[in-house]
């Protein structure tokens, strides 16, 4: 359990500090932007698999389902760039969108991680009341 714990803590604070620097302000915002996202889908994918569903926050389904949802419109914008038949027009839209939905996605999962860490953390120190 206290390896989940150290898990979940490592997990949140890994993307405080990423959205922080984010926040704060760099010099390659683009760059960072992608990290975040690279990191906070990475961390879905792990916690989708090997995060037992009783741990799991209520909001992690509808994130996943949103999360899975946003791929598919991507793979339809980008897809039929790859042939020359897209729009580019659509194509900027898509990615000056995910500007924003991004963020606010990446906050969105800040708090899930942030309320799964809480719980867990409980379970821990209920686990340590009872020994």
């Amino acid at each position: 359990m206290k390896t989940l714990l150290s898990f979940k803590q490592i997990d949140f604070w890994l993307q405080v500090i990423i959205l922080g620097c984010q926040l704060v302000g760099t010099r390659d915002f683009i760059g960072m932007y992608i990290i975040t996202g690279a990191v906070q889908v990475i961390s879905c994918l792990l916690n989708l698999f090997l995060l037992k569903p009783e741990y799991k926050h209520n909001g992690r389904y509808l994130y996943n389902i949103i999360l899975l949802f946003i791929f598919i419109i991507g793979l339809l914008v980008f897809l039929p760039l790859i042939w020359h038949t897209g729009n580019e027009d659509i194509t900027f839209i898509f990615l000056f969108s995910m500007l924003i939905v991004g963020f606010i996605m990446a906050i969105w999962y800040l708090v899930i991680s942030y309320r799964e860490m809480q719980f867990i953390n409980k379970l821990v120190k209920r686990h340590e009341l009872i020994k």
